[in-house]
């Protein structure tokens, strides 16, 4: 062994605060059975350190430890072999001190700064392992604990092959995982079978999910951990055929999982992984029939967003045509899905639902449509029936992003539902209103613009008309622009005119407008005119 090596470890160990127990002075034992370090041990020039081969009795060894040099830093080096605990009489000196060898594991053990002598039979049992100069390395940058148990020394010496920066249970058993779920084509499995056991593994996955290592395997743990995640998540009963999959207590398993759902950069795989299992498992055929009030906090399985978008759509195709239920549930469950896994891939068409829902809510509002006088009609749809067409174009324009064609049925029913019950009701109610009042008389309610000529006596409404209390588009100008132009000459107005901007789209900006611009918006009708 090269003295330079020995040097620098002895140096090492004696200044490395870390790996003493005591702040005392510091004893160093070295044993050398064999002697083969007899001239190494003589070459050595360490500074503040006294060099003590021991050849006389132990007795003689301790006076002057002990009484003639009580404070002073000693390397003992013994060319005979440990003794045994019971006829070792520098015991005590020993057992607050530390041990040193030469050989390559007991440097690597040194270089590693531990303190537990069980560790150093755990490096020489390890042999391939610490061979490769570069893991050791590596395992050095980790910064073990010197109070590391063999648990912790194993933990280390695996995150090493998986690549880690720093132990760590959890990323190691995720990164086997993403490896595949065969261990006779996962790379990394090949590496710990080679390198170090997989009993060693098992010991670090039972630990951290509670994961029984009877007959145990990859794909095991993965299906395992996975259902026991999907049965926590539950709101209910799990389907009797995943049940004997199930972790128990499932803590571990469930947050070991919901983590890795979680993480930005392993999630990508263990969608992969779950898609696998889920047809391994016919997931789909066993939760078809749960209830949504049962599913919809599960995101273990991409299905279950499948399934409880099936069903929803099934659920408002049925009360399309008839007095609907109380759908507030649904709302609370699709909302739910928002904060999940897999919801950006079904974003639009559960916005498209949600906009569905809020029809068939309104249709509720208005069990007997919407008769009511001019005026009032005109308040009402500013105030509220203009939600109506916003919702219909939500829903419009989600469906049409969605893909697939899981909801071309529904489609179908919510323009059904907006031409034949919105927009025939609205219509009606609107021309009702306008011919009740223009039976009035002239200028009370409903009359005709004073600049314009009536229409002809043929005709039921006028060209140009005015509701009482109403602003008219016709005086826009004097009302909303001039007086801007009129307080200073350094103020801009900006008019935009749309001839298709609906009032419900006016009234979407102006919540944008209050979210991404500071400053005040506020949104007021107008009575347009009406030509023939």
């Amino acid at each position: 062994m090269n003295t330079t090596r020995i040097q620098n470890t002895l140096e090492t160990l004696f200044q490395d605060s870390a790996r003493w127990l005591h702040p005392g002075r510091r004893v160093v034992f070295w044993y050398d059975p064999e002697q083969q370090f007899t001239s190494s041990f003589n070459e050595l020039q360490l500074e503040g350190v006294e060099k003590l081969q021991l050849a006389d009795t132990a007795f003689t060894v301790k006076y002057h430890l002990l009484v003639e040099q009580p404070n002073q830093t000693f390397l003992l080096y013994a060319p005979f072999a440990e003794p045994a605990p019971q006829e070792n009489w520098l015991l005590d000196i020993q057992k607050s001190g530390l041990t040193f060898s030469a050989d390559p594991a007991a440097l690597i053990y040194a270089d590693l700064g531990l303190r537990s002598r069980r560790l150093e039979i755990v490096i020489r049992e390890h042999e391939k392992f610490f061979k490769s100069r570069k893991r050791i390395e590596a395992l050095q940058a980790m910064g073990i604990s010197p109070d590391s148990d063999e648990r912790g020394l194993l933990l280390a010496m695996l995150s090493v092959l998986a690549g880690l920066k720093v132990p760590d249970a959890g990323t190691l058993i995720r990164r086997v995982l993403l490896g595949g779920l065969l261990e006779s084509d996962n790379v990394l499995w090949s590496d710990i079978e080679r390198f170090i056991s997989p009993e060693a593994f098992w010991e670090v996955v039972q630990e951290h999910t509670d994961f029984p290592k009877q007959n145990p395997s990859l794909n095991k743990l993965f299906v395992q951990l996975l259902i026991t995640h999907f049965a926590k998540s539950l709101h209910g009963t799990i389907p009797p055929q995943l049940a004997n999959q199930v972790i128990t207590p499932g803590q571990r398993a469930y947050a070991f999982i919901d983590q890795w759902m979680r993480d930005q950069q392993d999630s990508p795989g263990w969608k992969i992984l779950s898609s696998e299992v889920a047809e391994q498992l016919h997931i789909f055929d066993a939760i078809e029939n749960l209830e949504p009030e049962v599913l919809f906090e599960a995101a273990s399985f991409e299905v279950v967003d499948k399934v409880l978008i099936r069903t929803c759509v099934k659920t408002l195709q049925m009360q399309m045509g008839q007095q609907i239920t109380e759908l507030t549930p649904w709302r609370t469950w699709l909302q739910a899905r928002h904060t999940l896994i897999w919801f950006p891939q079904y974003e639009k068409i559960y916005q498209a639902l949600e906009a569905a829902i809020a029809l068939l809510e309104f249709k509720q509002q208005y069990p007997e449509g919407f008769r009511q006088p001019a005026p009032l009609l005109f308040k009402a749809y500013a105030s509220d029936l203009h939600s109506f067409d916003q919702a219909y174009r939500h829903f419009i324009v989600k469906s049409d992003d969605a893909q697939g064609d899981i909801l071309k049925g529904l489609i179908d029913d919510v323009e059904n539902l907006y031409t034949q019950w919105f927009l025939d009701s609205l219509g009606e109610a609107w021309s009702d209103a306008l011919s009740e009042e223009g039976k009035g008389e002239k200028g009370k309610i409903l009359r005709p613009a004073p600049h314009l000529p009536c229409p002809p006596a043929s005709s039921p409404l006028p060209l140009s008309w005015e509701l009482e209390g109403i602003a008219s588009q016709t005086r826009f100008f004097g009302r909303h622009v001039f007086p801007i132009l009129e307080r200073s000459d350094r103020e801009k107005v900006f008019v935009i005119i749309s001839d298709a901007l609906r009032y419900e789209v006016a009234s979407e900006l102006q919540e944008v407008i209050k979210k991404e611009v500071r400053g005040e918006t506020s949104l007021e009708a107008q009575l347009g005119v009406l030509s023939c």
